[in-house]
C-alpha cells in the first residue's frame, strides 16, 4: 500500500512570509505615527496649489463640474489633472471641509505607500533588515513627510503608483490576464496615478518596457487597450470643451515664470533647457530628495555636480542590482528623467518628490551592494 510522502517542515514552511514581515510593519507604523504627530500642522499650507485643489473640489461639490471657480461663467478647465480635486470632493461630501481630516487622509496614504515600498524592497532583495531600513528612513524624510501633511497630489499619486508597481512585481508569469487581480491592480493603479499627475506617463512607460523585454506581447496589448479605454472619457471631455493639454504647451515654453520670453523653436534651445533641467532637477533634485538636510543651493557648483553624479550612478547601479526587475526600475527612472528634462526650468526637486521613495530604494540597494563588494574585495 502506497504511503503518502512526508513533507519536511523547515523554518521557511512553518513561517508564512506575511508573519515574518508583520513585526517590521508594526515597527514602521509606530515610527510613522511618532514622526507624523511631531510634524503635523493643523493649519492650511500656504503654498498656493492646495487652495486651487480645494476650490476646484468645492466647484465639483456645488454641481458645476471641473471648472475654473475664479471666472463668473465657470468655464471648464484642465489646469490640474482632475484626480486629486475629485478625491477631495468625495471626502468633503462625507466629512465636510475639515482640513485636519483631509490632511490625515494624505498621511494615511503615505503610510500605506511606504509599507508597500517595504514589501517591494523585501521582494527585490530578500533582505528584510535592508528593506526596513529604507522604509524607516522614508518615514524620517522631512520633505516627504511634509507632503504627507498638506493638501497636494504628490502623496495620492505616490500611493497609486506604488500599488501599480507592487502588483506588477508580484504578478506571476502564468497569470490569466483578464481574470488576474494583479493585472487590474497594475492597470487601475497606473491609470489612477495618471489622473492625479501627468508625470505618471513615466510609470506607464516603465510598465510597457518591462513587459516588452519579457516578450509578454498580450500583456502589453491588453494594458495599452485597458489604459486607453479608462483614460478616453477624459480626453473626450477635453475635446468637447475645446481644451488642450497645458503640459504639452509647457514643454516648449522658454521660461514658465517669464512668459514674455516666448516658446523654444530651435534644437539648440531645447538642448540648453535640457542641460539646465538636468543640473537643476536630476543632479540637485535627486540629492535633495534623498538627503533633505543637505543645503543644495549653498553647495559649490563643482562639488554639487560631483555629489549629484555619484548619487545618480549609485541609483542606477542599484536599479541594475534588482535582478529580473532591473528593466522596470531602469526604464521607470529614465522615463521620469526624460519628463523632467522636457519640463520647464526653475523647479528644483519639486517634481522629483513623488519619485523619491523609488530613488531611495534603488540608491540604498546600490549602496548596500557596493559596501558588500568592498568588504569582500578587501576582506574586511
Amino acid at each position: 500500500m502506497a504511503t503518502k510522502p512526508t513533507i519536511r517542515k523547515t523554518a521557511e514552511t512553518q513561517t508564512l512570509p506575511w508573519k515574518s514581515d508583520l513585526i517590521y510593519l508594526i515597527i514602521l507604523s509606530v515610527v510613522f505615527l511618532l514622526s507624523y504627530s511631531y510634524i503635523f500642522d493643523k493649519k492650511m499650507d500656504l503654498n498656493g496649489d492646495n487652495f486651487g485643489y480645494m476650490n476646484y473640489a468645492k466647484a465639483i461639490l456645488d454641481g458645476k463640474g471641473y471648472v475654473t471657480p475664479y471666472s463668473p461663467d465657470f468655464p471648464a478647465t484642465n489646469w490640474f489633472p482632475p484626480g486629486y480635486s475629485f478625491m477631495l470632493a468625495v471626502l468633503m461630501f462625507f466629512f465636510g471641509n475639515n482640513i485636519v481630516l483631509l490632511n490625515i487622509v494624505n498621511g494615511g496614504l503615505y503610510l500605506g505607500a511606504i509599507l508597500l515600498i517595504f514589501m517591494i524592497a523585501r521582494r527585490i532583495t530578500n533582505n528584510r533588515p535592508l528593506a526596513f531600513s529604507i522604509a524607516a528612513l522614508l518615514f524620517l524624510n522631512s520633505g516627504l513627510m511634509r507632503y504627507a501633511t498638506i493638501l497636494m497630489s504628490e502623496i495620492p499619486y505616490l500611493f497609486l503608483s506604488t500599488v501599480a508597481i507592487y502588483c506588477l512585481l508580484k504578478m506571476p508569469d502564468e497569470a490569466k490576464l483578464w481574470k488576474s487581480k494583479l493585472f487590474w491592480g497594475v492597470v487601475l493603479g497606473s491609470v489612477g496615478a495618471f489622473y492625479f499627475r501627468s508625470v505618471g506617463l513615466g510609470l506607464v512607460g516603465g510598465i510597457i518596457l518591462y513587459w516588452l523585454f519579457q516578450q509578454k506581447w498580450k500583456r502589453v496589448g491588453a494594458y495599452i487597450l485597458s489604459f486607453s479605454l479608462l483614460y478616453l472619457p477624459w480626453m473626450i471631455r477635453d475635446r468637447m470643451h475645446g481644451l488642450k493639454s497645458r503640459y504639452l504647451d509647457t514643454m516648449t515654453v522658454a521660461n514658465a515664470w517669464r512668459p514674455e520670453e516666448g516658446h523654444i523653436n530651435t534644437l539648440s534651445g531645447f538642448l540648453d533647457k535640457m542641460a539646465v533641467n538636468f543640473n537643476d532637477t536630476v543632479i540637485k533634485g535627486f540629492t535633495e530628495v534623498l538627503f533633505p538636510f543637505v543645503k543644495v543651493e549653498e553647495t559649490a557648483a563643482p562639488t554639487m555636480l560631483a555629489i549629484g553624479l555619484v548619487v545618480l550612478m549609485v541609483t542606477f547601479f542599484g536599479a541594475w542590482k534588482t535582478g529580473k526587475f532591473r528593466v522596470f526600475f531602469g526604464g521607470f527612472l529614465l522615463a521620469n528623467i526624460g519628463v523632467f528634462l522636457l519640463w520647464h526650468s526653475g523647479n528644483g526637486s519639486r517634481y522629483v518628490w513623488p519619485l523619491a521613495p523609488f530613488i531611495a530604494v534603488c540608491f540604498f540597494i546600490g549602496l548596500y551592494e557596493l559596501v558588500k563588494w568592498i568588504m569582500a574585495r578587501f576582506r574586511v
